[in-house]
Order: C-alpha cells, then sequence, then structure tokens
C-alpha cells in the first residue's frame, strides 16, 4: 500500500493518493475554519455570549489542522480567513527570501495562544477544546519552533527563549490544570481510557 512505501521512506512520491487525499482533506476542513471564523467575528456578542468561547474553538481546530499540516509537509500555504478565493493560487509554500519556516509555525502558535486566552478552562461538552488543550498545543508549536532548522532539515540553531515560553504553558497546565498522571502508564493506551486525554473534560 501506499503507507508502506512512506513507512520504509522507498518510492514515496507527492503525487501518491494517499499523501494527496490527506493534504485534500486538510484544506477542505482549514477552509471551512476560515469560513467559521468570520462568520463568528460577525456575530453581535449581546446575542450570543458565547462569542468569544466559540472563536476560541474554531481558532483551536484550525491552528491543530495547520499543525497536522506542517508536522507532515514542512513548506504549506498559510490561506489566511481574510484572503480571497481568488488570490488563494498566490499563495507560495516557499517565499522567495524565506529562510526558513518559523513564520508558518508563528502562524500556528498565535491561533493556539489566541484560542487559550478565549477558552474556558472547563467544557460541559465531551470534546471541546478547552483552555488547557490550547496551552498544550501552544507549548507543542513553540518546541518545534525552538529547533530552528536549516534547508537541509539539520537544526541549526536553539532558541532557548522559545523553550521557556513552552516551559511556562505547560508549568500552568501541570500546576493549575485538573490533571494528573495515570496510576499506569499503560492505562494510556487501553481504548477505553477516553478520559485522560486533554481535549476531554477529566
Amino acid at each position: 500500500s501506499n503507507w508502506y512505501y512512506q513507512e520504509v521512506f522507498a518510492l514515496a512520491t507527492p503525487t501518491m493518493g494517499r499523501n494527496e487525499d490527506t493534504w485534500k482533506a486538510i484544506y477542505l476542513a482549514l477552509s471551512r475554519t476560515n469560513v467559521a471564523i468570520n462568520a463568528v467575528r460577525k456575530i453581535d456578542e449581546s446575542e450570543y455570549p458565547k462569542k468569544d468561547e466559540r472563536l476560541g474553538e474554531v481558532l483551536f481546530l484550525r491552528g491543530y489542522q495547520y499543525s497536522h499540516l506542517k508536522r507532515r509537509w514542512r513548506w504549506i500555504p498559510y490561506i489566511r480567513e481574510d484572503m480571497l478565493l481568488e488570490n488563494y493560487k498566490n499563495v507560495s509554500n516557499h517565499p522567495a527570501g524565506m529562510v526558513n519556516d518559523i513564520s508558518i509555525w508563528r502562524n500556528i502558535y498565535n491561533d493556539f495562544k489566541a484560542a487559550a486566552e478565549l477558552l474556558p478552562d472547563q467544557q460541559e461538552d465531551a470534546g471541546r477544546p478547552t483552555r488547557w488543550a490550547a496551552e498544550a498545543f501552544a507549548a507543542y508549536t513553540m518546541l518545534w519552533m525552538a529547533y530552528e532548522q536549516g534547508p537541509d532539515h539539520q537544526v541549526t540553531n536553539l532558541n532557548t527563549a522559545r523553550l521557556d515560553t513552552a516551559l511556562t504553558y505547560l508549568n500552568d497546565i501541570i500546576n493549575n490544570g485538573p490533571y494528573e498522571l495515570a496510576e499506569d502508564y499503560g492505562n494510556n493506551f487501553l481504548p477505553t481510557q477516553n478520559g485522560i486525554t486533554i481535549f476531554l473534560k477529566p
């Protein structure tokens, strides 16, 4: 299968079906989050008190989708919610003069940072992201940004300020979040153990 060739790093090409399917599915999801961001921002908060919370959820979803895309393909076109459809074709995945991919990571981080500021500590509905989930992904993104890479994917610089930012988020989750370690690490891998994820209400 196509997945096998990717796993063994042999005969993998950009046009392989599974690659194309994932790329397409994520950009479809990103299109929907951008539409939702614009729609939520137009809502009158006096008519819908959960406006900020819903905006945080959609920003979280966009950050999550871009994060998945970014980890799989280093150079990706970043489509903002304020871009016109006819301008999409002009968005490069690697603009001239772009020496590294930090600016793409920065956009992803900004979504998680904004989401963390808008989301509540707890959600009534299981599966909705909380502030803790957004902070966890903000920290995760900062870790990627801290290990700067050159054109050949080798680490060229370790940005300790970004590591400190990640640590600030992680300490907040550990010290103030409603989570604790599982008694048995193996429980993390049980199919029935769905309450341990940071997405869900503990």
